[in-house]
């Protein structure tokens, strides 16, 4: 009888040793699985070499055009998802999409720091991410180039029926929701109510906007092109914003990474802006912002050429 009991008992831990080596297994193999789905390959970037374009590190004059070449690549198994470009840590392009492969031109203009550390980076649907960098260091002097300047544009809320919403800033023109519709990659700025907390606001039609305009079958959700700018706030009087005559005085403001948004808009106030999409840079300034979802906004634009 003792015998009998200590051979159940030894078969007893036996049992417990086999059903706790199985639960070890299935918690390793479930650990395996679970790695096994994160993105162990990441995606694959690189700067392209061409005429013209910068793939290494190089100098230039403040507000000098940077162009670069970026080729982005899955691992085979993830969709890419987000293309970064940032200088010295300021975000200057950030672009959605869901694509295997893709080329990319990017051009912003020089800043005024002694060295730019600019980075390219590419993230995929599982979290996974890869990037490449290159420094540009400041020459002396200041490249030519040109600004022009667009004063005293107003904007209609899209309450007012075929109110003019919508401005290019390629000609200072502004335009209704059906025209802006036809020419989507020309349009640069928009203006709304936002009775939500937003209240008046001009942005991008890359912004993320839920407001309708009418009528509704243009609105921006359904644009295949929605240009991006980006605005920081700055602090400028009248004086020196009608004093900007230097495409080196625009570049320089900018030095924040930007909101999409500049809102709670009221008389006097200034924000720095880079339109990521051409890597151009621009001052706007309000001076007057009457009503609400039928209301206006007056102000004035400096931007690169």
């Amino acid at each position: 009888m003792v015998m009998f009991s200590k051979i159940l008992l030894n078969d007893m831990k036996k049992s417990t040793f086999r059903v706790f080596f199985l639960l070890f297994a299935v918690v390793l193999i479930l650990s395996a699985c679970k790695k096994s789905d994160k993105n162990t390959n990441p995606p694959i970037i690189e700067l392209v070499s061409e005429t013209g374009i910068i793939s290494a590190d190089t100098s230039a004059v403040i507000a000098q055009p940077l162009k670069f070449k970026v080729h982005c690549k899955w691992n085979g198994d993830n969709a890419l998802t987000n293309f970064i470009v940032s200088s010295n840590g300021t975000r200057v392009l950030d672009e959605g999409m869901y694509m295997q492969e893709f080329d990319r031109d990017v051009i912003f203009a020089k800043d005024s720091s002694d060295v730019e550390l600019v980075v390219f980076t590419i993230r995929d649907i599982k979290g996974g991410s890869a990037s490449v960098s290159l420094r540009v260091a400041r020459e002396n002097g200041t490249i030519g180039g040109e600004l022009v300047r667009y004063s005293n544009i107003v904007l209609d809320a899209q309450g007012i029926e075929n109110g003019k919403s919508f401005l290019s800033l390629t000609n200072g023109v502004t335009y209704t929701l059906q025209d802006a519709y036809g020419i989507q990659n020309e349009i640069h700025l928009l203006y709304f109510y936002d009775p939500e907390g937003d209240y008046n606001t001009i942005s991008s039609p890359g912004a993320n906007i839920t407001i309708s305009y009418l009528p509704s079958n243009y609105d921006i959700p359904n644009w295949n092109t929605r240009t991006t700018c980006r605005f920081v706030q700055v602090a400028l009087t009248q004086e020196e914003f009608d004093a900007i005559s230097e495409p080196a005085s625009v570049v320089g403001l900018y030095t924040n990474d930007g909101k999409r948004k500049a809102k709670n808009l009221k008389a006097g106030d200034t924000y720095s802006f880079i339109i990521e999409d051409i890597g151009k840079y621009g001052v706007l300034r309000v001076s007057d912002v009457t009503g609400q979802e039928s209301g206006q906004v007056t102000f004035s634009v400096v931007v690169q050429k």
